[in-house]
């Protein structure tokens, strides 16, 4: 690959993370669960809420940002932390709330 078609994707891939930091992720969630309101039971939605709650609550202790940029490996590891270590979750809560995260996510 030559340096122009480099450069090109570089910048387009610079493009694109800067895009995703200008999308909240709370609002985004939001609206995702309210696009979801006519299509989804009562009681997922009240799950979801439940999600969004504990990742604001998260966001919040660590200090960590919750963005579409920022849910990488590092993200799962801290959250994961915070999870067994401070809110003492069981396994299957977190992979409750990490599946939710991926739900979303698609």
């Amino acid at each position: 690959m030559n340096l122009y078609y480099w450069l090109l994707s570089f910048s387009l891939s610079l493009m694109y993370i800067s895009k995703l930091r200008s999308i909240k992720f709370t609002p985004a969630f939001d609206e995702f669960n309210e696009k979801g309101k006519n299509v989804k039971e009562k009681s997922t939605l009240k799950t979801y809420q439940s999600v969004i709650n504990f990742y604001e609550e998260f966001s919040e202790f660590t200090g960590y940002p919750v963005r579409f940029d920022t849910i990488n490996f590092d993200f799962f590891e801290k959250f994961s932390d915070y999870c067994f270590e401070r809110k003492i979750t069981l396994n299957n809560y977190n992979g409750k709330l990490i599946s939710v995260l991926k739900t979303f996510m698609n």
